[in-house]
């Protein structure tokens, strides 16, 4: 006799980013700079930055530094391994919200830009 019972109803498949714990704290000031490196590095040459050229870009000492943000930002559902799997140093790929706030943040650079012309010109 078996110990085991079937179970009727058929696995659940979500998607990976749905994996793992969330986070519903706004994204910082810095973590949409990150964003908006990766964004910027990936459409200038067509890859994600390595995590030591996200350091170089941001000014920041470690790549375990990088690693934080990056961990934060999968938290708060903004990046998500390329491929489906474990993030590797160029699987960095940004959701539709992490799309959404680089192009917010861009905006808003612009407009302070502009502003600033405006009022030193």
């Amino acid at each position: 006799m078996s110990r085991h019972c079937s179970n009727p109803r058929p696995p659940i498949h979500r998607p990976k980013a749905e994996h793992g714990p969330t986070s519903d704290e706004p994204v910082t000031a810095r973590q949409l700079e990150v964003l908006v490196t990766i964004a910027t590095h990936t459409a200038e040459t067509g890859r994600p930055p390595s995590y030591r050229e996200l350091a170089d870009a941001l000014d920041i000492r470690s790549t375990n530094g990088v690693q934080d943000h990056v961990k934060a930002l999968r938290k708060k559902r903004c990046l998500t391994p390329g491929d489906g799997g474990p993030v590797t140093a160029r699987g960095l790929v940004l959701t539709e919200s992490g799309k959404e706030l680089v192009a917010q943040g861009q905006s808003a650079v612009a407009t302070k830009e502009l502003k600033k012309g405006v009022s030193h010109g």
